[in-house]
């Protein structure tokens, strides 16, 4: 399957802005609970590790191209195509993103510039995700160019970045239970409405129902996690295992769909 880098690069970049938002509304909470010092412990290290994802993703992008070295010639037609606006999004996202971890680990720069590049990689992530949709609206593909691709995109976010970030929480020594329970409530709920919302837009066929079954898993485990009054690892980790496999399938199927509709 020669689409395997673009499912890399959609459901890595999605995850990056799903966990950016996150950890902004897990750092807003924190500094008005427990003060900065305290938002600093829960939030840097995973804000840092959005980089690497955010890197990654990039390079799988690239290697869809046939000639990655003229990629820069992709983002030359920002009025009219919307390909180019995803890779201009892309940039303006990493790079927001980039300048606020690295202020905000350094502590370099004023609160109030802080907040400006956060809000900016805010933005500009949630613009990437639409433009990645918009990609594929497309009328010579019926199976891409319906709402219910943005509706998939934003699912994805809403699904692996919240669950990213609650799987590093649980993870990371030292944070104390009193302040994790109430963010994994958050993040449990957040998940159910991304498994719903792929699950309402699944298709039909044996692997479909597969996945279909990985999603129900899914919604399953957040109910778990909701009646959870502690930091229940293992269960976490495994709605983020279940929610990684369904998206990867979700996505494969995306593809492999729209191109046999293609033909």
């Amino acid at each position: 399957m020669n689409e395997r880098p673009l499912v890399a690069f959609t459901l890595l970049s999605q995850t990056a802005v799903g966990a950016f938002l996150t950890l902004g509304a897990l750092d807003l909470w924190a500094r008005t609970l427990a003060g900065d010092a305290v938002a600093r412990a829960l939030t840097n290290g995973l804000l840092l590790a959005i980089g690497p994802v955010v890197g990654v993703a990039m390079f799988s992008s690239l290697l869809h191209l046939g000639s990655p070295r003229n990629a820069w010639r992709s983002a030359a037609n920002l009025r009219t195509s919307w390909l180019s606006r995803e890779i201009v999004c892309a940039l303006l996202f990493a790079g927001f993103g980039a300048a606020f971890a690295v202020s905000r680990w350094s502590g370099a720069g004023s609160a109030g510039l802080r907040t400006l590049l956060a809000i900016a990689g805010a933005v500009s992530g949630v613009a990437l995700v639409y433009a990645e949709a918009r990609v594929y609206r497309i009328r010579t593909v019926p199976r891409w160019d319906t709402p219910l691709t943005t509706v998939s995109f934003f699912a994805t976010a809403l699904l692996l970045g919240p669950l990213a970030v609650g799987t590093g929480l649980v993870l990371l020594p030292g944070i104390p239970d009193e302040l994790v329970r109430g963010p994994l409530h958050w993040i449990a709920l957040l998940a159910a409405a991304g498994f719903g919302a792929e699950i309402a837009a699944a298709g039909r066929g044996k692997l479909h129902g597969v996945r279909r079954l990985l999603l129900m898993a899914g919604v399953a485990l957040c109910v778990v996690l909701l009646l959870s009054d502690a930091r229940f690892a293992p269960a976490l980790v495994a709605t983020f295992v279940v929610a990684l496999a369904a998206q990867v399938l979700g996505r494969y199927l995306f593809y492999m769909d729209g191109l046999r509709r293609a033909l």
